[in-house]
């Protein structure tokens, strides 16, 4: 744990970065969320079809949906969102006339219902 789920536009610039992303995103936040690297998962979800706004896909977005289990406080969950924003800006923020959306939702995975 955590586990992350990364949902990217077919156009997003840079795809073949997204495991080095990844891997950069787990060493950094693993120290700021106290867990071992080795627990961090990510799964790609590549979006072929979607609508946005008025019907631009020009634009391409990378929505990033992390999940850890709870004990967290809000400081630690917003350190870890500005830790994986400022890493996607530095992966995917190429300048090749693709407009890019990047967020981050950090949330708790109800312990009840996690079962490994």
């Amino acid at each position: 744990m955590p586990n992350i789920q990364m949902s990217y536009t077919t156009n997003l610039p840079a795809q073949d970065q997204l495991e080095a992303f990844a891997l950069s995103v787990h060493n950094l936040v693993a120290p700021v969320v106290v867990t071992d690297v080795g627990n961090f998962k990510t799964f790609f979800n590549p979006v072929v079809r979607y609508a946005a706004g008025a019907g631009n896909t020009l634009k391409a977005f990378l929505l990033i949906d992390f999940r850890m289990l709870p004990g967290r406080t809000p400081e630690v969950k917003k350190e870890a969102a500005d830790i994986i924003l400022a890493q996607a800006a530095k992966y995917f923020s190429v300048a090749n006339g693709v407009e890019t959306s990047i967020t981050v939702e950090i949330g708790t995975i109800d312990k009840e219902n996690y079962h490994k």
